[in-house]
């Protein structure tokens, strides 16, 4: 049975029509209403670039842990060493986010406060904390230590609205992967600075991270001070130099290695990177 040609169809359930139940208005109707990629999202080229910058951060940072790790349990590094580090590091940061990367006023007393009990709390826990995994071979605690460190990276916060995403389960499976690996160190010091690091990658992290937009850009197409994203690169280079385009350098300028070293120990192959945008429209 075929429409008359005489009646238009309208799409109305009620109206009783010379059209058979399953008529849809021909093909020409069909396509003409069917909808497609509703859910799709378009991004711009900095959205990408800025997008995958969160990736790549929270990926470095990862292998910043492991790459410690391995110097710490060759003897390399000492915790005196190590925490120094840790401390300077953690004290610029913080002075940049404070001063630099937040408009919100900061309660510098609660955020000492909350210092001071952590490093109270996870000192004294330490001892218990490295014996747990004493019993376990060597070969798995690496392979626990892979498997919760991917996990970290499945389920955290990427910027990006999904059901998988979880913080919580983020920070609780980093913290894991390195508590595994505190059984293979010689000394509760030691441990305790891994751990202590190993939770300010994790947790603090995502205060100075990489914006998940372009947020330095401003509606003339540049911001006078020029964005800077600070992230820890896995890469051992000396320069780098990456166009994005005539009107969208990148350049970026690898500092000094974070640790000593000779020849004997080649310095980690871990460099602070500042890729500073330029994007004139």
């Amino acid at each position: 049975m075929t429409a008359p040609d005489a009646v238009t169809w309208q799409k109305i359930l009620y109206k009783r029509q010379p059209f058979p139940d399953n008529y849809s208005g021909g093909d020409e109707q069909f396509l003409s209403e069917l909808k497609k990629n509703l859910s799709a999202v378009k991004y711009t080229y900095w959205e990408a670039v800025f997008g995958v910058a969160r990736l790549v951060f929270h990926l470095n940072l990862i292998v910043l842990l492991y790459i410690t790790f391995e110097y710490v349990f060759a003897n390399v590094l000492t915790a005196d060493l190590l925490a120094v580090g840790l401390i300077s590091t953690s004290i610029v940061l913080y002075i940049v986010y404070a001063f630099v990367m937040t408009d919100t006023n900061i309660d510098f007393l609660d955020h000492f406060y909350t210092v001071v009990v952590l490093f109270l709390f996870g000192y004294a826990t330490t001892p218990a904390i490295r014996t747990l995994t004493d019993t376990i071979s060597t070969d798995t605690i690496f392979a626990l230590s892979f498997i919760t460190a991917l996990i970290s990276c499945v389920f955290h916060d990427y910027g990006i609205n999904a059901p998988i995403v979880s913080y919580q389960l983020s920070v609780s499976s980093g913290l894991s992967s390195a508590v595994f690996l505190l059984s293979r160190l010689n000394s509760n010091d030691l441990a305790f600075v891994m751990l202590s690091m190993a939770f300010a990658l994790h947790a603090f992290s995502p205060f100075i991270r990489p914006p998940a937009t372009p947020t330095c850009l401003n509606s003339k197409g540049v911001h006078p001070t020029t964005h800077g994203l600070i992230v820890f690169s896995a890469v051992r280079a000396e320069q780098v130099r990456v166009t994005g385009g005539p009107n969208a350098p990148i350049r970026g300028a690898w500092l000094h290695p974070l640790f000593p070293h000779d020849d004997t120990h080649p310095a980690p192959a871990l460099y602070l990177s500042v890729f500073c945008v330029n994007a004139d429209r």
